[in-house]
């Protein structure tokens, strides 16, 4: 062996001894460890990517579940109003319905009242009178009224008719009358004038337009 080979084996012997000389730097993994290590690593990798997909995803979740549940609330609000306003409003009509009934019986009783005292020539001979104006009873009449009242209400109407009325309308006794009530008898029918039976009429009619309320 010459002087150079010689040399360079000294140089290798010692570069190993230097190597086997220093401690190492980390953990040293044998080969089968390599594996879990790099499986560790993908693993770490991937859970990172995952985070950062939830930070980017993350505002507008939020901004949709926000968004979901104020529309959520101000359906349910809107759903209590609307509730609130059914009651209210049938509170309104009940209480309307009671404000026209004791108009109308309020109506009714002055009306009654009113009606009550009118002596009853004076109440008969209006209620005639009216009916004369209205209608058309044909060629002759005859009115039947309470003897009681008999003689003011033929005085009443003898002021009141003109000539050719007077000359159709037969006044007529009925025993049976009391002093409200009268009856007008036409080739066309009967008119029952009776005052009890057109208070009646009266009040019904009131009852059913609901008078003295507004709608």
């Amino acid at each position: 062996m010459d002087e150079g080979s010689h040399s360079s084996l000294n140089d290798l012997s010692d570069n190993v001894d230097a190597l086997l000389a220093r401690k190492p730097v980390g953990a040293i993994l044998r080969a089968d460890e390599m594996k879990t290590w790099e499986e560790g690593r993908a693993w770490l990798v991937s859970a990172r990517r995952a985070c950062r997909d939830v930070e980017e995803t993350l505002p507008g979740i939020l901004a949709e579940e926000k968004a979901k549940a104020r529309h959520e609330g101000r359906d349910e609000g809107l759903r209590d109003a609307i509730a609130l306003m059914a009651e209210m409003n049938a509170k309104a009509v009940g209480h309307y319905t009671r404000i026209r009934e004791e108009f109308t019986s309020l109506v009714i009783r002055a009306a009654g009242e009113i009606i009550g005292e009118l002596p009853p020539a004076d109440a008969v001979s209006a209620t005639v009178l009216k009916t004369l104006r209205t209608l058309d009873l044909g060629a002759e009449f005859a009115l039947y009224v309470s003897p009681e009242v008999f003689d003011d209400v033929r005085d009443r109407l003898s002021r009141a008719l003109d000539p050719t009325t007077k000359a159709k309308l037969f006044l007529r006794q009925d025993p049976k009358f009391s002093a409200t009530e009268c009856r007008l008898v036409s080739e066309f029918g009967l008119v029952e004038l009776s005052l009890d039976k057109q208070f009646d009429i009266l009040a019904e009619s009131l009852r059913a337009a609901g008078i003295g309320v507004e709608a």
